[in-house]
């Protein structure tokens, strides 16, 4: 008998408490290592998590202007790669606490000019994870306009799989870090190459108990952050311009959700949001 007709039958009129109780904001960054400890609410039965790794930083060249390697000329420097996206429904214990990790900028897990990755642990499992933008290269080489791409520019964030760089991998990422040079962070690091662009990391959703998952890579032939759009987007994701006047980090959203939230279909969330805490 399903949950709705037994509490009906019992006199209880459908399942107890809301669907939606409210909603989390994560946009500082927080390492993996040093993590944010949040602490799931009193009636919460499951959250929906919505991450976005940080975009990778590029060298900041431009379109006319070269810096001087000693005897050689280089110009314009390669741009940083989106960060990816991840979302899934993730059931929870009132008052566990969780582990919140928000990617920025060669922490939690990028490399040099990699992003880092943005995630949700449980003690040391993973359950939820978008993975950071690679890093472009000093080594730059000229170009049209920032729509093209270069060898030495950065590859996306995952999503699964994520984008190598441009140049191609050089070395391979590990587990939670991307290599060096410029990999960004993620489940499994971004590749990385002493003279081209770093890889993207790729994402994660943790195969047991989560729900209604799905991620996101950017295509290798954009540098825009995926879901835009969606209505708790803040900015996450960008990836540098050729300036680096749009690079911006990671971020998370947790939707938390009571005991009349059906786990068969995709939560309902008000919008406009009722925000509870931004950190």
């Amino acid at each position: 008998m399903d949950q709705t007709s037994r509490a009906i039958l019992l006199g209880g009129g459908g399942p107890s408490g809301p669907e939606y109780i409210g909603t989390y904001k994560f946009e500082t960054a927080q390492d993996y290592y040093n993590p944010l400890s949040w602490q799931v609410p009193a009636d919460v039965f499951y959250i929906q998590g919505l991450a976005w790794g940080s975009g990778g930083y590029g060298y900041g060249g431009n379109v006319t202007g070269c810096y001087y390697f000693p005897g050689t000329s280089y110009c314009s420097g390669g741009i940083g790669g989106a960060g990816g996206f991840a979302t899934a429904v993730i059931p929870v214990t009132a008052g566990e606490y969780l582990s919140i990790g928000v990617g920025n900028n060669s922490n939690n897990g990028g490399n040099s000019r990699g992003g880092g990755f943005t995630s949700i642990f449980r003690s040391s499992t993973p359950l939820l994870m978008a993975g950071g933008g690679g890093g472009g290269s000093a080594y730059g080489s000229s170009r049209a306009n920032s729509s093209t791409t270069t060898p030495d520019d950065g590859g996306n964030g995952g999503g699964d799989p994520a984008n190598a760089g441009h140049g191609g991998g050089y070395t391979n990422g590990m587990y939670l870090s991307g290599a060096s040079h410029h990999g960004g962070g993620g489940y499994q690091g971004g590749t990385g190459h002493p003279f081209y662009g770093g890889g993207g990391g790729t994402g994660y959703i943790a195969a047991t108990g989560n729900l209604h998952g799905s991620q996101e890579t950017t295509p290798s032939s954009t540098f825009a952050a995926p879901q835009s759009s969606h209505p708790d987007y803040n900015g996450y994701a960008n990836s540098s311009g050729l300036g680096n006047s749009n690079w911006s980090g990671g971020g998370l959203v947790i939707h938390t959700l009571g005991g009349g939230y059906n786990p068969a279909l995709a939560p309902v969330i008000p919008n406009p949001r009722s925000v509870i805490a931004t950190y």
